[in-house]
């Protein structure tokens, strides 16, 4: 349940260190190609940031499911991660 009355749309460089009920990423798919280059490596990062800020639904819009998309949605869906040490 979110109890905020308000929504903030700002950029993830802004957001390091805060925590949401709820983030929604909009172009998940935009800008995080599938180089190792320094920019490439910055945007992953990113997005990473982005949607380690949501504390409980985070949901991630995109166009076409590029290879980044498949490896978080193939994450996210795993469940050996959660029960290896449990």
């Amino acid at each position: 349940m979110i109890n905020r009355p308000y929504t903030i749309v700002d950029s993830w460089n802004a957001l390091k260190g805060v925590e949401f009920d709820a983030v929604i990423i909009a172009g998940g798919d935009l800008g995080v190609g599938q180089s190792d280059s320094d920019l490439d490596f910055k945007e992953r990062a990113g997005l990473y940031t982005a949607m380690t800020r949501a504390k409980d639904p985070l949901v991630m819009l995109y166009d076409e499911k590029i290879a980044v998309v498949a490896a978080i949605e193939e994450t996210l869906n795993s469940t050996d991660v959660l029960d290896s040490e449990i």
